[in-house]
């Protein structure tokens, strides 16, 4: 059960908060066509795509649906909000690159979760829940390249992820 200093503190049933979130990691990661079916289907599940997806993304749709299927989560959390307003206040703004890996610097293993459902929920918000389902028929290879939703907004001449801190209110 969480505590209440913890990130995990809004939630209207930390059980089902818990299953959104694991059942949308299971319908993401298990999401395989194409050869890594067909390899799959003869070997056994050696092959998961999605597995490659940088962590921020894993973990950061996750959080977006346990926020959108529950009447908590992390992404209405005051304090996971907090946390990004700090980092956007003191100017230091994790790079994605080290949302991908391991940081040592706070919140630690939570920049995942807070940074990738900000970033999906403002994706969501700005091209609509069929950009994000589009970024996974991406990363399962069977959309054609031209068919990727844009990933910056060159008449405002700033990165998708300026604009996300920008725009999208903390």
């Amino acid at each position: 059960v969480p505590t209440p200093a913890s990130a995990l503190s809004d939630h209207d049933d930390d059980l089902r908060l818990l299953l959104v979130h694991e059942l949308a990691h299971i319908v993401h990661l298990d999401a395989i066509r194409g050869v890594p079916w067909f390899i799959n289907r003869v070997l056994g599940k050696v092959l998961s795509p999605n597995q490659i997806q940088p962590r921020w993304f894993i973990e950061g749709l996750a959080t977006h649906e346990e926020s959108a299927q529950t009447a908590g989560g992390r992404v209405r959390s005051s304090m996971f909000r907090m946390f990004l307003r700090m980092d956007a206040l003191e100017g230091r703004l994790f790079r994605l690159d080290e949302l991908s890996n391991s940081t040592e610097r706070f919140p630690g293993g939570n920049g995942a979760y807070l940074y990738g459902s900000r970033f999906l929920g403002y994706i969501a918000e700005r091209f609509g829940d069929e950009a994000l389902r589009d970024r996974l028929e991406i990363g399962l290879g069977i959309v054609e390249a031209e068919d990727q939703p844009p990933g910056a907004d060159p008449g405002k001449g700033k990165s998708l992820g300026a604009q996300v801190v920008l725009q999208h209110p903390i």
